[in-house]
């Protein structure tokens, strides 16, 4: 993980110290090996080097993967676009062969990659903004860089911070969403832009289901007040990777969405249909560790 001008082992970052989904590897082959916990073997997974995709052809490339078919995964290393450009082409030539499907767990760069589409400047406000109002940010991410970026955004004077305690979440989830959407009412009547978080103490609990459980009743209820919001926003920002996904399907219900750029390196924008019930409104999704300190206030200043 790149931190400014130094570069991380993944597993030395506090993501692999995470309460829920921590991890012991860097490596990602032995990531996979670490996670399915003995279900996957050292010999169903194949590992396409950086130097190796950076020497062979293309041909090369796609013979190795034909080769490698029958493997469980297939990881592959790659710095730049340059190195996706041209396992894209091998995989392509190995994909029109296929008579089976392929899984690609990735970031957005290898279907862009994949894809052809060719680079876009960043979103302005007069591309995001079809209409005037005020919208919403939801902060669920807990880890040290979203902390800092929340910790920012608050201390600009047209917010307004709502905290959710974590543990009424468990214990009055229905009058603490009562209170949460008077609290967004009051806010927009008078004009802010209203920041929801959750409190920034994480629950550290010893056994993993529960703690798996009481991170799905957490994102739940995240995913509820968007559900119930007392007014249309004219956009949403959704800090946090689970966080994001969950109201991205399960609050805004969205099976088909356009996708307009990145608003920031790093953080695309999606935009509501027609049809939906905030139709054409931009939906900004931002991960946990993504950005610097002062990202969701850039966001907020080009937004506004």
């Amino acid at each position: 993980m790149k931190d400014k001008d130094e570069l991380i082992p993944v597993s030395e970052t506090e993501f692999a110290r995470d309460n829920v989904f921590g991890y012991n590897h860097s490596v990602l082959a032995e990531y996979i090996l670490e996670k399915t916990k003995g279900a996957v073997t050292e010999k169903q997974v194949a590992s396409l080097s950086l130097e190796d995709l950076r020497k062979n052809s293309v041909e090369d490339i796609a013979t190795l993967l034909i080769k490698w078919k029958e493997k469980a995964f297939i990881t592959v290393d790659a710095l730049g676009y340059d190195d996706l450009w041209k396992f894209s082409a091998a995989f392509l030539k190995v994909l029109a062969g296929l008579n089976s499907n392929v899984v690609l767990r990735t970031s957005s760069s290898l279907p862009k990659a994949l894809s052809g589409i060719a680079d876009k400047a960043l979103l302005g406000r007069e591309e995001l903004i079809v209409k005037p109002g005020i919208g919403l940010f939801v902060v669920g991410s807990h880890v040290k860089k979203s902390t800092s970026q929340l910790n920012n955004l608050l201390n600009n004077s047209n917010i307004k911070g709502i905290e959710i305690d974590i543990n009424r979440i468990l214990t009055q989830p229905e009058q603490l969403l009562q209170e949460i959407r008077k609290a967004l009412a009051n806010s927009v009547r008078q004009g802010f832009v209203p920041v929801v978080y959750t409190s920034r103490r994480e629950l550290r609990l010893s056994d993993a289901a529960e703690r798996l459980s009481i991170g799905q009743k957490i994102s739940a209820f995240l995913v509820r007040i968007v559900q119930n919001l007392p007014y249309t926003p004219t956009y949403i920002v959704a800090k946090g990777g689970i966080t994001s996904h969950d109201i991205l399907t399960k609050g805004l219900e969205m099976e088909i969405a356009g996708v307009m750029g990145q608003i920031l390196a790093g953080v695309p924008v999606v935009k509501t249909g027609e049809n939906h019930l905030y139709p054409n409104m931009p939906y900004i999704i931002f991960p946990g560790n993504v950005g610097d300190e002062d990202s969701l206030v850039k966001v907020l200043k080009k937004i506004n």
